[in-house]
């Protein structure tokens, strides 16, 4: 729309200025008019091409400039994200070594369901609930093995 506008005001002008009324010929034989409507075309067609490059301009700056903000954006999200699965894997990783299996569990879940995680995030998780159910499988075979001892007796 703006770029149809200018050529929209040239035509105008070319019409108004090159429309009725007498013509005078100069000495020379050539009309005095037209040469004037013809200074008057050329300068509202370089000025409409001079307002189409500084629109253009514009509007490839601001494409640039959005284009970093995205950017930038994008780097700022990924970095939390990844700030935010470290602290929560390194809590889940503690409850493991703590013995506290069932909690570090819940905790791994609750990761999953809060972040969107890459491929190499998403293979430490499995990794650490396999950990904390072997933990919590050996917790239990060694309460069977504790209760069998008392039975026994």
């Amino acid at each position: 729309m703006k770029i149809t506008f200018p050529f929209l005001v040239l035509a105008v002008a070319a019409g108004l200025l090159t429309g009725c009324g007498e013509s005078t010929s100069s000495s020379d034989g050539s009309s005095t008019q037209g040469s004037a409507a013809g200074g008057a075309l050329d300068a509202a067609a370089k000025s409409a091409g001079d307002a189409v490059t500084d629109a253009a301009q514009a509007a490839q700056n601001a494409a640039t400039d959005a284009a970093a903000a995205v950017k930038d954006a994008a780097k700022d999200a990924a970095a939390a994200t990844t700030s935010q699965f470290q602290s929560l894997y390194d809590q889940a990783k503690q409850l493991v070594a703590d013995g506290k299996g069932s909690e570090a569990v819940a905790k791994l879940t609750e990761l999953t369901q809060k972040l969107k995680l890459t491929p190499e995030q998403q293979q430490m998780v499995s990794d650490l609930i396999a950990q904390a159910q072997k933990s919590l499988g050996g917790a239990a075979d060694a309460a069977k093995k504790s209760l069998d001892g008392l039975l026994k007796k």
